[in-house]
């Protein structure tokens, strides 16, 4: 079995005061007219063609069944009246069996927005075990669902991973804890699995579970446990986990020579991460992007509005750095190192640093030639657009002579002022997420 939990029991110890996961995961066959979304709130598979008559499909996590069914969908609907200011039945609920053999219940609402806009809902509960699964198909009319047949067909072909058992025993090995450990461990190192790399690491799991294998067994559940207990931190906070493990994970994976899933996934780990310039360190392309969204941040920050580098513009800095990595300042390279857990880590804990540390900060970037930069075109898209400054300057971004400029001017003094940056990059002081 994938032996990277040496490394993973640290973040179980690290997130053990937190509290249970939302657990579960539905089996679902895509349409193939919609686009597939992630939201932290849920899955939605968006409608395609004019969304004005249309509906979106929204898959919420798993919650824990207390009671029946029914109880189930009340308790949804309560949690639907903590988003919209109305929540209002338009008929009385049904129950039925799925053809899984899944409780299922289903009920159609009238819905409201903070700011009055309409939409209607239909609210489909399925209940097996100790888990509840709420699946929402939402339109901006009620004429919009109608047509109940789709919707039905849909439903009945949604199988609860929790409840599809891979590998009978004690306990069960579910199509939820497979997916749900390929999920965790592409979440920790960042990286994506093809279908045949898939199946190397499912059929690891299996072969385990079927031998009854004591440490296969205690892996795959170490892994739900972390999965679960990271799941109530903010996506940002979460980013700065990963981060902060990222190395030592990496480091137990590649002392593990003999295990063939720990060296397929160094293998995918560096296929993933090449670098852009070779050197000590090497610059890989997430530590300039990471470097480059910051930079915004703190100019932003200084302008008092939002805004974030385009593709282009982080494509034309990422070639520049590049370029001039090799004549680069040591110390400087080694601050781009930091980049990545250095921009985590601001966006999960920023609100948090007190106000006279925020301001320490801001004025360290404030001094840099291309945080100048940057705040007099942001400046310039506030004179010029008022209220909608972040369209304004979205279109002063869109001119490539603009991003050119912009990313030329003072480069040379930035890169000089960058190895002056360990204060400001400091983690550890400033900006680390811990969880208590």
């Amino acid at each position: 079995m994938i032996l990277i939990f040496v490394a993973l029991a640290a973040l179980v110890t690290q997130t053990q005061d937190l509290p249970p996961s939302r657990a579960g995961i539905v089996l679902f066959k895509m349409p193939a007219d919609r686009e597939r979304q992630e939201d932290s709130r849920y899955t939605v598979l968006k409608a395609g063609g004019d969304a004005a008559k249309g509906y979106d499909i929204r898959i919420r996590p798993a919650a824990e069944a207390k009671g029946s069914v029914t109880d189930a969908l009340d308790a949804h609907a309560a949690f639907l009246a903590t988003t919209y200011a109305q929540v209002r039945p338009a008929n009385d609920f049904r129950t039925s069996k799925h053809s899984a053999g899944y409780d299922a219940c289903y009920r159609p609402y009238f819905l409201a927005g903070a700011d009055g806009r309409p939409s209607a809902a239909y609210v489909f509960i399925l209940q097996s075990g100790a888990k509840s699964v709420a699946i929402e198909f939402v339109a901006p009319d009620a004429k919009n669902l109608a047509d109940v047949k789709p919707i039905v067909e849909f439903v009945e072909a949604c199988r609860l991973a929790h409840a599809e058992v891979l590998v009978p025993g004690t306990p069960p090995l579910t199509v939820y804890d497979v997916e749900e450990t390929f999920a965790c461990i592409q979440w920790l190192l960042d990286v994506s699995f093809t279908a045949d790399q898939k199946e190397v690491f499912r059929a690891e799991i299996l072969d385990g579970w079927k031998k009854k294998d004591a440490e296969t067994i205690q892996s795959v559940a170490q892994i739900l446990q972390l999965r679960g207990e990271l799941a109530k931190l903010t996506p940002e906070q979460q980013d700065v986990v990963r981060k902060q493990s990222e190395g030592e994970m990496l480091a137990e994976l590649r002392k593990q020579k003999d295990d063939r899933c720990a060296k397929l996934l160094v293998e995918i780990y560096d296929a993933s991460r090449k670098p852009i310039a070779e050197g000590d360190p090497a610059l890989t392309r997430q530590q300039a992007d990471a470097a480059l969204e910051l930079f915004y941040f703190m100019a932003a920050q200084l302008e008092g509005i939002s805004a974030k580098p385009t593709l282009e513009e982080k494509n034309e800095w990422a070639k520049r750095i590049a370029e001039g990595w090799a004549k680069l300042n040591p110390a400087a390279r080694k601050v781009f190192g930091l980049m990545p857990l250095t921009w985590s880590a601001t966006q999960a804990g920023w609100a948090e640093i007190p106000a006279p540390e925020k301001e320490a900060i801001q004025k360290g970037f404030a001094q840099m030639d291309l945080v100048k930069e940057l705040r007099t075109h942001f400046a310039k898209a506030k004179s010029q657009g008022g209220a909608d400054a972040a369209a304004t300057l979205s279109k002063m971004q869109s001119d490539r002579q603009l991003t050119m400029s912009l990313l030329k001017t003072g480069y040379d003094s930035t890169m000089t002022q960058m190895a002056a940056m360990r204060n400001m990059t400091d983690t550890r002081n400033h900006w680390s997420y811990r969880p208590r």
